[in-house]
């Protein structure tokens, strides 16, 4: 029961530092909540982390957010123009597969790094959601760095 409080108080602490950075403004420029994203990129960096379900949510709503969003012109737009997306979105997702796995093998990278390389290139949440899942299936060691760091 400690740990989920401490790792609620981590998740509501980047929320709450997150919300208050994006709200600084410098000559008209402000972070908005991407703040937040910044926030917990330097409390990951420092080891805290909150709990998997709670990561699963927040992509899950992020993903659902993002469907309400674009989801009135998607259908109509994809009528029109649909087989060019489509064409143009396998020539993007199979070139950057193919540059990762030449980065990785060339510069002899671990699957996990070269699984984040790619989805961190592209920026496709979903897919870095689908990677990770599929590292602690296949690799776990690989794909959980922060066991080993518990170990040190």
């Amino acid at each position: 029961m400690h740990l989920f409080t401490e790792s609620m108080f981590v998740l509501f602490a980047i929320l709450t530092l997150g919300a208050w950075i994006g709200q600084w403004s410098w000559r008209g420029v402000s972070l908005g909540t991407a703040g937040v994203l910044f926030a917990a990129l330097v409390f990951g960096h420092f080891g805290m982390s909150v709990p998997k379900e709670v990561m699963d949510l927040g992509l899950l709503l992020f993903v659902y957010a993002v469907g309400l969003t674009a989801g009135p012109s998607f259908f109509r737009t994809f009528r029109r123009r649909g087989i060019q997306f489509v064409v143009l979105a396998l020539v993007i997702v199979g070139t950057g597969a193919l540059l990762a796995a030449l980065t990785a093998f060339l510069l002899k990278l671990s699957p996990a790094l070269a699984a984040g390389l790619y989805t961190g290139a592209l920026t496709c949440t979903p897919a870095l959601a689908a990677v990770l899942d599929v590292l602690h299936r296949v690799a776990p060691d690989s794909a959980d760095r922060k066991s080993e760091r518990d170990q040190c």
